[in-house]
């Protein structure tokens, strides 16, 4: 959890949904806020090199690490 930020901004898109963005030296928090409402957030620790993308909505998240990145750039090698 990001407590204390360098930078935080608010962005207003259509409708009711807005995005915040929450930045420090060593960590990124995104937070877009969908009409239906629903929570996603996007956040990155550079420290662990890892990226999770969560939903709130129905209590779920993805994990990304360097490893599952590799995976990822096999398996596009893999296809040609």
């Amino acid at each position: 959890m990001i407590t204390y930020a360098d930078v935080g901004l608010k962005y207003y898109g259509f409708g009711k949904t807005y995005t915040t963005f929450i930045i420090t030296t060593d960590k990124l928090r995104v937070d877009y806020y969908a009409q239906e409402n629903n929570l996603y957030s996007i956040i990155y620790d550079d420290n662990e090199h890892i990226l999770w993308v969560l939903n709130h909505k129905d209590k779920n998240y993805l994990e990304i690490n360097e490893n599952t990145i590799e995976q990822f750039r096999e398996i596009n090698f893999m296809k040609g």
